[in-house]
């Protein structure tokens, strides 16, 4: 079991974070804010652009985890079927707009990648975004249009000082509504240029796990569909779109409205996909038998056309299934001989499920995780962080190391946990997350009747760390970083209550971020509303004891003048003036060490008196 550790100068989260912004209310470890920006000197908005741009999200990027395409002789048919689609042959052309759709680990990606590389290759104009929902730089709507415009920038140069004219008029349009950012930037600069071009070649706009833009739920991926459909709509438009993702109810309703406009597949056993997955998996484990360090042990007849077939029909036309027994095969150090029958010896866990094989492997492989309760707590906290969310509902993101640093693990250990499980999940040391390889592996953990004893329980996870960050506060980044976590929790529990009731710990506010008050003010007032709904109707003496507790150390930080108002939280307006008014005796609750730091001069009034 990790012991843990105290907060040390070392430790600091934001000493070796490259973006930490504090302002206007909203406090980011490790990601990013929107951030007002003044555009209008020459040249200034390609560079405010330019920082807007999710460059992942762009075809062949290399920040991308999830870059895969299809296996050469795979996929034919859908493909050949896109491409007529494209070039106008066979199809209604009035059909501008063609969904791609699938159960998850259908192939999707891969055919949208292979799309696209081959538009390149044969010089069709196209723009592309990819969405993936572990990647916070392209989960979210808001850097389409950026990422779109710079895509068309190199496809047509004199596209620049159309779009430059516009944020000269406008120079606040990548805030305004998707429609407007849309129809401005993209929509009536490339008509204008058309205008004057006596060749309409069309231009494909690829749009990749839209099920998988977080900005804000499924409303967001409703109004990307709608705005969309508006592009392809207008008068001589030279755009047409695809757009791949899960068929989830609400995105079939909106394709349903947009009725006639739209060409469809749904990847099924129409394809015959265990036709390219026998090649794919034929193909696969000769070179594993070729590359292998054990591949000299194996017979001239494997694998036996039994073991390839078993492969073939446990992936029930998916190929997340063989993709990962491939990629378990071709990792471990066993012989390939061995992990293969290892594979072929599992059974699911439940018939009925449609995802029963793929459960069944992930369940082997978790099998194989040496400490897996330290393992636990890394795959719980990465599940942990990707809900993780500030006040205004924006993601937020932050390290697996300041999440699980306050229960006792050092930075140099988490990659360690997770490294038996390179067949499910990789470690990025960049940025110090995990990258899940498959949507579906999140949901398997988080439900017990999936993963049984490798369900991970959040709830539970979250009521072990909370207490460890409330009793570890030792500067501003982890008083935040603390309050994001209680409001993680759903049902507190003693030790919870406890490490609420204690006296926290204090921290010197130093001078060189005094910036940072109002933000502060900011978020504790929101910590107050969390503890509001934690306790208020639950248990009120409770709460007004914690709610006490904590104004008490807010008020010693001395950062703030007295006449400031907790509107925010019930009764905590008459705390605070109850214990500002008599802040020079001990009141009724406060501990020594309460009245110890009291007397020590404010900031906001060593601000005042500075020469």
């Amino acid at each position: 079991m990790q012991q843990t550790t105290s907060p040390s100068p070392s430790g600091n989260i934001l000493q070796s974070a490259s973006h930490v912004i504090i302002t206007g209310g909203s406090f980011v470890v490790g990601s990013q804010s929107n951030v007002t920006t003044t555009v209008n000197e020459p040249n200034k908005w390609l560079e405010f652009l330019h920082r807007k741009v999710a460059h992942n999200a762009i075809l062949n990027a290399g920040g991308r985890a999830d870059a895969v395409k299809c296996f050469p002789g795979t996929r034919e048919e859908v493909l050949a079927r896109i491409e007529a689609w494209i070039d106008g042959k066979g199809i209604n052309r009035e059909r501008r707009i063609f969904w791609l759709s699938g159960p998850a680990g259908a192939g999707k990606s891969a055919i949208v990648q292979t799309l696209a590389e081959r538009c390149m290759a044969r010089g069709v104009p196209m723009i592309n975004f990819f969405f993936f929902r572990g990647d916070f730089t392209r989960n979210r709507a808001r850097s389409i249009t950026p990422t779109l415009l710079y895509q068309l920038f190199t496809l047509y140069p004199e596209l620049k000082p159309l779009v430059g004219a516009v944020f000269g008029e406008k120079p606040m349009i990548l805030s305004q509504t998707q429609y407007d950012q849309v129809e401005h930037l993209i929509q009536n600069p490339i008509r204008t240029i058309q205008e004057d071009s006596i060749y309409h070649q069309p231009i494909v706009l690829l749009i990749d796990g839209l099920d998988e833009c977080n900005s804000a739920g499924k409303h967001e991926q409703e109004v990307l569909l709608q705005v969309f459909h508006g592009l392809i709509s207008c008068e001589n438009s030279p755009f047409i779109v695809l757009v791949a993702s899960r068929p989830e109810p609400h995105l079939t309703m909106t394709f349903n409205e947009v009725g006639s406009c739209a060409e469809s597949i749904f990847l099924d056993e129409n394809y015959r996909p265990s036709d390219d997955i026998r090649l794919f998996v034929v193909a696969e484990l000769t070179r594993i038998k070729n590359t292998h360090h054990l591949g000299r042990t194996l017979d001239d007849h494997w694998p036996s056309e039994s073991s390839i077939s078993a492969i073939v029909d446990k992936s029930s036309g998916q190929f997340i299934y063989a993709a990962t027994v491939l990629r378990f095969i071709a990792n471990s150090s066993a012989s390939p001989a061995l992990s293969l029958d290892k594979v072929l010896g599992l059974r699911p866990v439940k018939k009925s499920s449609p995802f029963a094989e793929l459960d069944a492997i992930y369940t082997y492989i978790l099998s194989q995780v040496e400490d897996w309760d330290a393992t636990k707590d890394v795959l719980a906290a990465q599940i942990f962080n990707s809900a993780m969310r500030e006040p205004m509902g924006r993601p937020v993101h932050i390290t697996l190391h300041t999440i699980l640093h306050p229960v006792g693990y050092q930075k140099h250990e988490l990659a360690s946990y997770t490294s038996d499980l390179t067949a499910v999940v990789k470690f990025e040391h960049r940025r110090d997350e995990l990258i899940f390889y498959h949507a579906s592996l999140s949901d398997f953990f988080c439900d017990s009747m999936r993963s049984g004893e490798y369900h991970i329980d959040i709830d539970a996870f979250t009521e072990r760390i909370a207490p460890a960050h409330i009793k570890g506060i030792w500067d501003l980044a982890s008083s935040i970083v603390s309050f994001l976590v209680v409001a993680r929790v759903n049902q507190p529990t003693p030790s919870v209550d406890e490490a609420l009731t204690s006296c926290p710990p204090h921290f010197e506010w130093r001078r060189t971020i005094e910036s940072t008050v109002d933000p502060f003010v900011y978020w504790f007032s929101w910590f107050l509303e969390i503890l509001q709904k934690l306790y208020f109707h639950k248990n009120n003496q409770l709460y007004q004891l914690i709610l006490r507790n904590w104004l008490i150390w807010f008020r010693d930080l001395n950062i703030v003048p007295p006449g400031i108002d907790f509107e925010s939280a019930e009764l905590a307006n008459a705390i605070w003036k109850e214990i500002i008014t008599t802040k020079s005796n001990l009141v009724k609750g406060e501990t020594p060490c309460a009245q110890q730091r009291a007397k020590k001069t404010p900031l906001w009034r060593r601000i005042l008196q500075a020469p």
